[in-house]
């Protein structure tokens, strides 16, 4: 039933169960990590109960990280926008 429970804006209401692209993606991210891949991270998480944390880890010096977190600022930014 909650489900179909929108914003006023139409946006889907944030809701604590397991969502499986978050999931795939995380685990997809893990093996990648694993296997020498992936050696540092800087992320952005909304919780279930819509609130947000973050968390800096492993190798993250360098710009390159940073540009990339701007882009995901900008992306986030659009999204929002559109809602």
């Amino acid at each position: 039933m909650t489900d179909n429970v929108v914003t006023l804006t139409g946006a889907s209401v944030v809701q604590n169960k397991p969502n499986e692209t978050c999931v795939r993606a995380l685990r997809e991210l893990l093996e990648r990590a694993e296997a020498g891949d992936v050696v540092g991270i800087a992320c952005a998480v909304l919780h279930g109960d819509a609130t947000a944390s973050y968390r800096v880890c492993g190798s993250v010096g360098g710009y390159s990280l940073v540009g990339a977190n701007e882009c995901v600022r900008a992306h986030l930014v659009t999204l929002n926008m559109e809602d």
